[in-house]
């Protein structure tokens, strides 16, 4: 069975509607989860205290990239091409996890106190450090089913870690134990699911991971470039609550940190499609430069299109929808949340940019865009948080998100890869500024009035201005991954 496994691969067609199946529900269940814990840890808490939740969170997810060195990315691609190697290298990935592990726990005390981060901040980083760890160790084996093609299975895993972890957090945190005891009980839910996911693995390919430290060495120097796309990009996403804790305080980095947890939320989107896909992008950069080209620019196309009604209707909407969630104690996160989704008609698509400039063994290339926008982004924030506050740091967001997707976009092109993704979307703008009168027309109606005219009036004014057809022959049904075998 292990052999057939890793030599007898699905149509792409059909993987990748498996593939959107179960990433897409592991994806959604993960966000709803995670939703609910967060929306009950900052009602209970209030913004002062979630504050140094998130000040703690952000500070070790930034640092947490390092746990990206040996990147699950890099083991989806080499087994994508080499399946037989699947064993040897997830033993010496292991090696460099459990090394990196224990230099994010470290660094994530260290920091904390250099930062100034209090007690309770401090805990809080090392417990989140120790939970993210085991994550990261549980993880390549989950990768190497993604590699295998069984993403059902490893879907499966992602599910019950997440909902597990948001249970335990939300009855810790409702019965009055707080913050510390909620993050101890997800921690132990991710270390419990080391073992678990290694008996999935081995149920499919008998895999006995024998690391070494030359090995891990080499996976660790090979891989760095898809390390360095990873961690920078993660960096650019956290460094600013980190610098708004410094400069601000905890109860701004609750109010920012509740507007951005919203904005999370909707990036599960695009990161269902390309967990779905990035095993496929993987084999046809290696195998067709025309149906690389074709399958990134229509993957593109629609997650713009996908972006806009949310950033149209959702800015209108802002307020009412951080006020149902988190309540009235977070009046300050609705501007932000506002300007954030301004962001996602840029962030979606960067998404894929980023990940077809990787696999178009172009990492370093992509490594280079990303230390530029972290770089500017960081400045940015240190120079205009202290002035303009966290509306600031929004915006910064957005004009981060806005030079990834170009300088990916313009890298393609340079290399021979001519995507004409917002030439063929454009013809939406407008339609999503139908959207947008739409939801503020009807506001003043009960929340799910406006969303639902407002998806409607989208739908529509898709059909009348050509969609799905512009998208190419075929549409959205060849989009993902029509070209069976």
């Amino acid at each position: 069975m292990g052999a057939e496994s890793l030599t007898a691969p699905p149509s792409l067609a059909r993987a990748i509607r498996k593939n959107l199946a179960f990433v897409g529900l592991a994806y959604g269940i993960g966000a709803v989860a995670g939703f609910i814990a967060q929306a009950v840890i900052a009602r209970e808490l209030g913004p002062a205290t979630y504050g140094e939740y998130i000040a703690a969170l952000a500070l070790v997810t930034t640092l947490a990239v390092l746990y990206e060195v040996g990147a699950n990315e890099y083991l989806v691609r080499e087994t994508a091409h080499e399946p037989h190697r699947l064993g040897e290298l997830l033993g010496d990935v292991l090696v460099v996890k459990l090394a990196a592990g224990a230099s994010v726990g470290i660094l994530a005390v260290v920091l904390g106190l250099a930062l100034g981060y209090s007690t309770t901040e401090l805990a809080l980083a090392g417990l989140l450090a120790a939970m993210l760890g085991a994550n990261a160790i549980s993880k390549p084996f989950r990768a190497g089913l993604q590699g295998i093609e069984r993403l059902e299975v490893a879907s499966s895993l992602s599910i019950l870690n997440a909902v597990l972890s948001a249970a335990g957090m939300i009855v810790m945190v409702a019965t009055g134990h707080g913050i510390v005891a909620a993050i101890v009980v997800s921690a132990l839910v991710s270390v419990a699911l080391i073992p678990a996911s290694w008996l999935a693995l081995a149920r499919h390919v008998p895999v006995a991971p024998r690391g070494t430290w030359a090995g891990a060495r080499a996976v660790a120097l090979t891989s760095f470039p898809f390390t360095a796309v990873t961690l920078l990009a993660s960096a650019t996403s956290y460094a600013d609550a980190v610098v708004i804790r410094v400069v601000l305080g905890t109860t701004e980095t609750g109010n920012y940190g509740a507007a951005y947890r919203l904005f999370v939320v909707l990036q599960f989107l695009p990161a269902i499609y390309v967990d779905s896909v990035y095993r496929t992008v993987a084999s046809l950069a290696h195998e067709s430069a025309s149906d690389f080209r074709e399958f990134v620019e229509r993957s593109t196309a629609v997650l713009f299109l996908i972006a806009l009604p949310l950033a149209a209707g959702g800015t209108v909407l802002a307020d009412q929808l951080v006020e149902l969630v988190f309540g009235g104690a977070y009046t300050d996160a609705q501007p932000v949340f506002a300007v954030l989704l301004v962001s996602l008609p840029l962030s979606f698509p960067a998404w894929i940019l980023i990940t077809a400039v990787v696999l178009g063994d172009r990492p370093q290339s992509a490594g280079k865009i990303l230390i530029v926008a972290l770089s500017a982004n960081i400045l940015a924030n240190v120079i205009l948080v202290p002035q303009y506050g966290i509306v600031a740091s929004a915006w910064v967001t957005v004009a981060t998100d806005a030079c990834v997707a170009l300088a990916a976009t313009v890298l393609m092109a340079r290399r021979g890869v001519h995507l004409r993704w917002l030439r063929l979307a454009a013809p939406a703008i407008p339609v999503a500024g139908l959207v947008a009168l739409t939801a503020l027309a009807l506001r003043g109606l009960p929340l799910p009035v406006p969303i639902a005219a407002g998806a409607i009036v989208y739908l529509v004014g898709l059909k009348l201005v050509g969609f799905p057809g512009r998208l190419g022959v075929g549409g959205f049904r060849e989009l993902v991954g029509s070209r069976a075998e």
